[in-house]
């Protein structure tokens, strides 16, 4: 472990302890806790002791930064202005572990709507640490520094090449909106980690039959129908794709895959997510209502766009999907900053927009030479993208959910970055008269 990381993290500790006694307390002493886990699980993976410390250092190099932010959100008051939201959540939470606790009543937190697994999270947390949303935001630091750990395995399991894992790794790790939706007390947060260890369980599975990752899959899956009911259909339909389509896909390899999914199945149908789903996807999912939703985020706030779209007709809905897609992949544009959080995007921006390149390329090569490993997580983007590019009106919106395919498409970038630098090699190489390597290598 690295011995400047430890002194950063020493006195990262003490000027937050210092400035928000007592919730610092409580708070830093759930994210050690949840931190030793997390270190305890990378050491799991069984890595040779190179890679293993890379993986601790990125982990508390990520969760250092996101501790900052979240310290400073917290201390200045920015819930408002950077994720409203988490004001509800604090809320709602507070109300639950009251009850909880025997004190007052229970807040109406209905099962049939989105993102309910959010007011139990919080209620948890403040069930075991009192009202603190500083806890709640370092456990989902935690959580978000761990992302770029599952992610480098994710990387690593797909295309064999450990430099490409490990810049996986680090854009996940200091990416600025992963950073971001990973430092406040939102769902985001907990949705992107879900949906990066369901498909390493599900990668996990298509290689070796194993209940534990059966476990974890189910688990990742339930975390996501708790808090986006669409993102877990979406995630659940790419798993079942990748278990038919993978490259494993004979004999009993696929036969224990199905066990798999009917164990997953009989699971959720006991604890109710499928009569769930149905009342969700009975009031959310049909055209009239996602024109309202959509019409509505369009006027009601300033980053609104093609408020005059009718998703209701196909021709509507065709329309939206190239716009919608454009300003989910590349909004907010220099001309649409109209206040001071929006003008603090556009760095990020730029390294967004000179990012693309790579994605293409890592998307490319990834079709081309790793399709059956990917497959499973290129469906989940796609279709989530075109859902986003029809359901969503709101240019502030759209840019905070696009964390959540974002973090995958890092992965391409990734693989775009290092096929651009091994073909350089590769040319230094033939100047040298030695042997060309056309493709990305299996990199130790």
């Amino acid at each position: 472990m690295n011995k400047l990381l430890v002194t950063l993290a020493s006195i990262i500790a003490l000027v937050v302890g210092a400035f928000f006694v007592p919730q610092s307390v409580t708070a830093a002493l759930l994210a050690f806790i949840v931190t030793v886990a997390a270190i305890t699980l990378i050491r799991s993976f069984h890595y040779e002791s190179n890679i293993e410390a890379f993986l601790t250092n990125i982990f508390l190099a990520g969760l250092l930064v996101r501790i900052v932010l979240a310290a400073l959100i917290y201390g200045l008051e920015l819930q408002d202005k950077m994720g409203p939201d988490a004001t509800y959540y604090d809320y709602i939470g507070s109300k639950i572990a009251d009850y909880w606790w025997g004190v007052g009543y229970f807040p109406n937190v209905n099962m049939s709507t989105s993102g309910w697994g959010m007011h139990y999270f919080v209620g948890l947390t403040y069930f075991i640490a009192d009202q603190n949303p500083l806890a709640g935001q370092f456990i989902i630091a935690v959580l978000g520094a761990l992302t770029s750990v599952v992610g480098f395995v994710c990387a690593k399991d797909i295309f064999q090449n450990v430099r490409v894992a490990k810049y996986s790794a680090t854009f996940i790790a200091f990416f600025p909106s992963m950073i971001i939706w990973t430092s406040q007390l939102l769902k985001d947060g907990l949705i992107i980690f879900f949906l990066v260890l369901t498909f390493l369980a599900a990668m996990r599975l298509q290689k070796k039959f194993d209940y534990l990752w059966v476990l974890l899959l189910l688990f990742s899956l339930f975390g996501l129908f708790s808090l986006r009911f669409y993102v877990f259909f979406i995630a659940f339909g790419a798993v079942i794709g990748g278990f038919i389509l993978s490259k494993n896909s004979e004999g009993s390899n696929l036969a224990k895959r199905f066990i798999a999914c009917a164990v997953i199945g009989v699971a959720f149908a006991y604890a109710g997510v499928f009569n769930i789903s149905q009342e969700q996807t009975e009031r959310y999912i049909n055209l009239q209502q996602i024109q309202n939703s959509r019409q509505f985020a369009a006027e009601a706030a300033n980053s609104g766009f093609a408020e005059d779209l009718d998703v209701t007709t196909t021709g509507g809905v065709l329309t939206a999907i190239p716009i919608g897609l454009v300003t989910l992949f590349l909004a907010p544009f220099p001309w649409q900053v109209t206040n001071i959080t929006q003008l603090l995007t556009m760095p990020e921006m730029i390294i967004w927009w000179l990012s693309l390149p790579f994605i293409f390329t890592g998307i490319m090569y990834s079709v081309k030479n790793r399709f059956r490993e990917s497959l499973a997580i290129l469906f989940f983007a796609l279709v989530l993208s075109l859902s986003y590019s029809i359901y969503q009106g709101n240019i502030g919106t759209l840019y905070r959910q696009r964390a959540q395919i974002q973090v995958f498409l890092l992965i391409f970038a990734a693989v775009g970055v290092v096929v651009k630098v091994e073909q350089r090699e590769n040319k230094k190489l033939v100047l040298n008269k030695k042997k060309f390597h056309p493709r990305i290598s299996s990199y130790k």
